[in-house]
């Protein structure tokens, strides 16, 4: 038998040790949207909309919304919105409202957090949890229907 003809035994490989190689790389940009099937990684630029099928990972980033159907990586980036289908890690950033199924946030601020399972580490401040949104989502409605009513009757007595 010749050394060509001879199998070596190869390992599987594992999915979840390799990484996704990222679709769409956005580095030093303004971009009014970034829409990406699968990968999206955003180095030093700021978006309107970050749209990823996928993953999205924004490092010294700004964006207006980030929608990723898997998970979200942020590295001393902002958002104003970010809605996460998986999991999202976020260090040294901000966001206004984090809608994810699990988070672990590290050192970040966030506005409105609405996460079943969420990891707060070191210097994290949230301002509304999701108990705390829904109470004042139920309170803001309460006080706009009576306010509603309140001027509707104000305006028939004139007309």
């Amino acid at each position: 038998m010749s050394e060509q003809d001879e199998s070596v035994p190869v390992e599987p490989v594992n999915p979840a040790e390799t990484p996704a190689p990222a679709e769409r790389r956005v580095e030093n940009t303004m971009a009014c949207q970034i829409n990406v099937d699968q990968n999206a990684l955003i180095q030093n630029s700021m978006a309107g909309a970050i749209i990823a099928g996928q993953s999205a990972a924004a490092d010294n980033s700004v964006a207006g919304a980030v929608v990723a159907g898997g998970s979200i990586e942020f590295n001393n980036s902002a958002a104003m919105v970010s809605v996460v289908g998986g999991t999202a890690q976020i260090a040294n950033s901000s966001t206004g409202v984090l809608f994810a199924p699990a988070s672990t946030v590290e050192h970040s601020r966030i506005g409105v957090l609405i996460a079943p399972q969420a990891a707060l580490g070191k210097d994290v401040k949230v301002i509304m949890t999701t108990q705390q949104a829904l109470l004042f989502g139920a309170a803001f409605g309460m006080v706009a229907a009576v306010l509603g009513r309140y001027l509707r009757r104000r305006r028939s007595r004139r007309g």
